[in-house]
């Protein structure tokens, strides 16, 4: 009898292994799927070297007045043959991060599939539908999973910490209209329904007390000063809770 019982629950420890490992393969497999996809979207970008004379220190940035240059350039054009869903594309050089940034009719599609409409895990970085694609609106949300692999937004987590910010505290958005550069000013966590998803099409007395608001929920201090109309880039990620969002917003500079 014994052995009997033995036998059967080495029978039920390797059924448990293989189901274990069957798991941990297709969860691998998941995230391989978004790296190969956004590994194609990648090939029409090209980095902008810049000689190190040309690269101004942190401190003097605030004295320069001509519009800097972003560090990468991107084919829009031909992305958007192959999706006319692309809106621009997103890099923030602090965090390694770089994608194209799509726009659907609803914010349901593109949580689930790729920038050339693939159904994966890893899905797409995207702006909220009722936002204009230009990016003219005073407040522009932009959505990404936060993949345990450290792909799509995981990583807007450590824009303001100080080895991050230190490097660089900026967000570009490169669009068929022109490139934007923002600066970021706030990090915090709130609920995916809270007044952080205002959108403003127009300035006036509510978007400045939005934005003396969202600064004021920040969990790092910035020096970044905030006039009463500014244009502002919100970028949102799941933070492990089901209701909570890890929150990154930025001013444009330029």
């Amino acid at each position: 009898m014994r052995k009997i019982l033995g036998i059967c629950l080495l029978i039920s420890s390797i059924g448990m292994i293989a189901w274990s490992g069957l798991n941990a393969y297709s969860l691998f497999m998941k995230y391989k799927e978004g790296r190969d996809s956004y590994q194609e979207a990648e090939k029409y970008v090209e980095v902008q070297v810049q000689n190190q004379e040309e690269i101004p220190d942190r401190a003097e940035e605030e004295n320069i007045s001509e519009k800097l240059t972003a560090p990468i350039s991107v084919n829009l054009e031909e992305l958007k043959k192959r999706n006319p869903d692309v809106k621009g594309w997103i890099y923030i050089e602090s965090i390694d991060l770089s994608y194209p940034i799509l726009q659907g009719t609803d914010n349901e599609y593109y949580l689930t599939h790729s920038w050339d409409k693939q159904e994966i895990f890893a899905a797409s970085i995207f702006m909220d539908y009722r936002n204009r694609p230009d990016f003219r609106d005073y407040n522009t949300v932009i959505y990404g999973h936060n993949m345990k692999d450290g792909s799509m937004f995981h990583n807007i987590q450590y824009c303001m910490e100080q080895e991050h910010y230190e490097k660089s505290p900026y967000i570009w958005v490169l669009t068929s209209e022109g490139d934007y550069q923002y600066e970021i000013f706030s990090e915090y966590d709130t609920r995916y329904d809270s007044d952080t998803y205002t959108l403003f099409w127009e300035p006036g007395e509510k978007l400045t007390e939005y934005i003396r608001k969202m600064q004021g929920l920040s969990l790092w201090e910035s020096r970044v000063q905030l006039g009463e109309t500014e244009h502002i880039l919100t970028l949102s990620t799941c933070n492990g809770e089901h209701d909570l969002r890890r929150i990154v917003q930025a001013k444009r500079v330029s």
